[in-house]
């Protein structure tokens, strides 16, 4: 598997980028609200939550890099495989985050099919429901060269 070269349109990102950074600094608390943490020995249990926060933590620095990088929306950005898989798991995990701060009364199936009628949404929503969307069609893009 080769490396995977990721464009993205400058002015999206110019719009988007702010947004993203504040709804993951809102959301962030949110990381592991919800993950189901197995019962049982205490030390395996808290090695195993470090282990996720650890994972996380790198997985999103390899995603603000790129997000961050003056290139994303000017040229094509070049990413290995191990960055895609980075940046792939952590739009998974802003896109949770989202939708359990922001999206939660919006039927699942509605939002995975991008049925959502952004003009009837306030403006404040508007802007993050299409982060989400824009957060899946990245996963979705990753994935197709993955």
């Amino acid at each position: 598997m080769g490396d995977i070269h990721l464009s993205m349109d400058g002015e999206f990102m110019d719009r988007f980028v702010e947004p993203l950074r504040k709804m993951h600094e809102m959301t962030e608390s949110l990381a592991h609200s919800n993950v189901l943490i197995p019962e049982g020995d205490a030390l395996m249990r808290q090695l195993w939550i470090e282990q996720l926060k650890s994972t996380l933590a790198a997985d999103m620095e390899v995603f603000w890099t790129l997000i961050g990088d003056q290139r994303f929306g000017n040229e094509p950005l070049v990413l290995s495989p191990a960055q895609a898989e980075s940046v792939l798991r952590a739009a998974a995990s802003m896109r949770m985050r989202i939708r359990e701060a922001f999206l939660s009364d919006v039927e699942d199936g509605v939002l995975e099919k991008g049925m959502l009628d952004v003009q009837s949404l306030p403006p404040d929503l508007q802007k993050v429901y299409v982060s989400y969307i824009f957060l899946g069609s990245l996963q979705e893009l990753l994935i197709s060269h993955l």
